[in-house]
């Protein structure tokens, strides 16, 4: 799991941990959560890229941003999101649409923090 951090200049911080279950209860209530594992994977690293092309890039082209990664991970059900060790950012919301399977699972000495007015919906 990744651990997240409060700031003083953040007043809501959400641990992955309760991400990480919320997305497991969000697959179909028909379906078992072996049926929502992940089949693409999208990695997050302090070098990674700044395009697109890094949604397909697996471990060998990481996303440099948390953002970059979700917007990834929002154009296809059963996606990975793998956080490498680092401090990272999430600075935009993210809405999650009709989707399943998301996970979001990294190194647990990895850091997120969430900045006003980020965070991540799911309908």
């Amino acid at each position: 799991m990744v651990n997240a951090v409060m700031t003083r200049t953040t007043k809501e911080m959400v641990t992955f941990g309760i991400i990480y279950f919320m997305l497991l209860l969000s697959c179909d209530a028909e379906k078992s959560i072996s049926s929502c594992d992940a089949e693409k994977f999208i990695y997050v690293s302090k070098n990674g890229s700044l395009n697109e092309s890094c949604w397909d890039g697996g471990q060998a082209m990481p996303c440099a941003t948390l953002d970059l990664a979700f917007d990834g991970a929002k154009r296809q059900n059963s996606t990975t999101v793998v956080i490498e060790n680092g401090n990272f950012s999430l600075n935009h919301s993210h809405t999650f649409q009709d989707l399943h399977g998301l996970k979001i699972v990294g190194d647990p000495s990895a850091m997120t923090y969430c900045h006003a007015g980020a965070g991540l919906a799911f309908i």
